[in-house]
């Protein structure tokens, strides 16, 4: 299975489908910055789901460390990047 295959399904079934996610940073409702902020967050759950056995492991684990973390003192962290795209973070965690 290729590593696309595998990170469709993950999302798809989720409590956030791959539809709603993917339409979400489509839309032309965006600012630029969340647009910037959807394009990060893509490529984190991208790192997070499918690098997690490949050589590539170092990217799955700092999306990881990124994605779990509760820190928002910084602009882009996980959370602030969330808030900003009107997402639930703790529902993407799941």
């Amino acid at each position: 299975m290729d590593q696309v295959t595998r990170y469709k399904q993950h999302i798809e079934g989720d409590v956030l489908s791959s539809f709603e996610f993917f339409e979400h940073g489509k839309s032309q409702q965006l600012s630029p910055e969340q647009k910037l902020c959807f394009a990060i967050l893509r490529e984190a759950i991208y790192d997070y789901l499918c690098h997690s056995s490949t050589l590539h492991k170092i990217d799955h684990l700092e999306a990881d460390k990124w994605i779990h973390s509760r820190d928002i003192t910084y602009t882009y962290t996980f959370n602030n990047i969330c808030y900003n795209l009107r997402i639930e973070p703790d529902r993407l965690r799941k």
